[in-house]
């Protein structure tokens, strides 16, 4: 079998692939200004409020222009695909992180499986089946630890 030449390793990573790794970076991207900037300063919507509809249609332009001029230049041999998509994934592996982290930090510090007063109220056989598990897994504080090593 005869090696490829270099102008045609485009067929490594298809231009679906790379739509979806821009659309990982850009998912990540927004969540993290999300989570950094518009949560932390609620009380100044009108300075990160308006960037939002701004990074949301950016972010979808670059969803789906880049792809386009990545194969483009892959094709050029202008990028190295293999260290950029490292990037990518390096974004993404920080981000899920960072999210995982904010749940199981949440855990620790008792601001999730909250037990409600409304909910200890009620009979077992009124609460939905997401209130009771919720309810189960608020009562021990070492099962909610266990949960968020986990």
């Amino acid at each position: 079998m005869q090696p490829l030449p270099l102008s045609s390793k485009s067929w490594l990573y298809p231009l679906f692939i790379k739509f979806i790794d821009c659309l990982f970076v850009v998912t990540a991207i927004y969540n993290g200004y999300n989570v950094l900037f518009i949560i932390p300063f609620n009380s100044l919507p009108w300075i990160f409020g308006l960037l939002s509809p701004v990074l949301t249609i950016a972010g979808l332009l670059f969803c789906i222009i880049y792809p386009f001029i990545w194969q483009r230049k892959e094709e050029k041999g202008k990028i190295n695909s293999e260290k950029f998509r490292s990037w990518i994934g390096g974004i993404v592996r920080y981000w899920l992180a960072a999210s995982i982290c904010m749940y199981g930090f949440a855990k620790i510090l008792k601001t999730q499986f909250e037990q409600s007063i409304s909910t200890n109220d009620s009979l077992v056989q009124n609460l939905s089946g997401f209130d009771l598990t919720w309810n189960y897994f608020g009562h021990s504080y070492t099962l909610a630890i266990i949960i968020a090593l986990l």
